[in-house]
């Protein structure tokens, strides 16, 4: 890749808010982290974009994944920040090494010796993170879990075995042309089937009313084609995403899986938007 002269955001502490900018390569990345605790970072969960989204769209996520949780970094990542569509494994698995290089050269960055790597994003990002997985793209990192959120196959493929645990969330009604049956589920059956789990919400209300779509993960949409449709019940919906994850990162060390029930408590929606959550060798 050529030299850019890019930039990097740091967010430590969601509680703080407080930001650092340094020079960077031609990746474009912000980390999350609370920097009220003193704890040395243990996880780092490497996590790509969309289809033409930006580092900067998964504040609000991020905020909530890692706010009161010592030990973990959310890493959001641009890897083609001239590509809008943003599939490319070897660009996502090359962005991870990269950043890995800087930070453990970074002295002022609390990361422990011992650091776990999980990788993922959301929709073609989630499925570059994936098939960089199963082409072994990321080298010595080895990641321990993987995180798909609505990830998104490219067209005339699908997702292939998952060499580590994996932990997806998706929809149950199509929206912004992504197919659950391709996307959310694809994933889920790719995943080892002692350690996977997929949280599959009901996105419509009455009527059959799409209520959230494909890009509720983001803090505003994609633009005209998956625009907000309820603020609020977005900031619901991140929530629920960033609870339930981490019920799963509680999982790694231990390498079993959370039963159902403990999913289902991290899941804030109302009744009109029930969550079917499968594990392991649940079919769907």
């Amino acid at each position: 890749k050529n030299e850019k002269n890019e930039k990097k955001e740091i967010t430590m502490g969601a509680a703080h808010g407080s930001k650092a900018n340094l020079p960077t390569s031609s990746y474009v990345y912000e980390i999350y982290r609370d920097d009220s605790s003193a704890d040395l970072i243990s996880v780092l969960i490497f996590f790509g974009v969309g289809t033409a989204l930006r580092a900067d769209d998964y504040s609000d996520l991020s905020n909530k994944i890692v706010s009161g949780l010592s030990g973990v970094a959310v890493i959001v990542v641009d890897f083609e920040p001239s590509n809008p569509t943003k599939n490319d494994a070897a660009a996502f698995a090359s962005s991870v090494k990269f950043i890995l290089d800087t930070l453990d050269s970074d002295k002022d960055f609390p990361l422990a010796s011992d650091r776990a790597v999980v990788v993922g994003g959301h929709s073609a990002g989630g499925y570059a993170a994936a098939s960089a997985l199963t082409e072994k793209l990321y080298g010595d990192s080895s990641p321990v879990g993987f995180v798909g959120l609505d990830p998104c196959p490219t067209p005339m493929s699908k997702f292939s075995a998952l060499p580590c645990p994996a932990f997806v969330f998706g929809f149950t009604k199509q929206t912004c042309g992504v197919d659950p049956e391709l996307s959310a589920k694809g994933a889920y059956l790719a995943g080892p089937i002692d350690h996977r789990t997929m949280i599959l919400l009901q996105n419509t209300g009455g009527e059959d009313k799409t209520d959230f779509n494909h890009c509720v993960f983001t803090d505003k949409g994609c633009g005209f084609v998956c625009p907000v449709v309820d603020a609020e019940l977005g900031k619901i919906v991140r929530s629920s995403v960033a609870g339930s994850l981490r019920v799963f990162l509680g999982t790694l060390e231990g390498q079993k899986n959370a039963s159902k029930e403990q999913y289902q408590d991290s899941i804030m929606l109302d009744d009109v938007h029930p969550a079917a959550i499968y594990v392991d060798g649940d079919e769907v």
